[in-house]
């Protein structure tokens, strides 16, 4: 079974199984509150004119 978004996040932030297993609820709560912050959308490209300078 593939590993879920969450599990990778948590045991790259975390960076123990164990630790994340006996923490989950609390875990789970960061990940889903801050999943929610983040823009769907992708940045845009920063402007080309600042390049065409140099």
């Amino acid at each position: 079974m593939r590993e879920q978004p969450f599990e990778i996040w948590a045991r790259e932030t975390y960076g123990d199984r164990d630790f994340v297993r006996r923490n989950y609820a609390e875990i789970r709560r960061i990940y889903d509150s801050d999943m929610e912050v983040k823009p769907t959308r992708p940045k845009p490209p920063p402007p080309r004119d600042r390049y065409d300078e140099i």
